[in-house]
């Protein structure tokens, strides 16, 4: 577990609970990021899948999103923890 970085060693460290929500959030945001690169390939400077309009108008729901979206999913993770009893394991 030592390749995956102090962040997720923290996390699981602290029991799964915690690591399901890390996980997720770690998940929405990858994926969010992945978009960025995709759309650029896809918009017209790439592969001309997608029209320029269309591109734009993904490049400014992705950031929405990310930051929003990220914040309610992991503000509402993090809330499910505390409904949980669990016990804490403090490196």
């Amino acid at each position: 577990m030592d390749a995956l970085g102090p962040l997720r060693r923290r996390a699981y460290s602290q029991g799964p609970a915690l690591a399901a929500v890390y996980n997720k959030a770690l998940s929405f945001l990858t994926i969010l990021w992945i978009a960025y690169p995709v759309i650029w390939a896809l918009g017209p400077i790439g592969i001309g899948v997608l029209d320029s309009f269309t591109e734009k108008l993904l490049f400014v729901v992705v950031p929405i999103l990310s930051k929003v979206g990220f914040s309610i999913v992991d503000l509402s993770g993090l809330r499910s923890l505390r409904e949980q009893p669990q016990e804490l394991a403090f490196e």
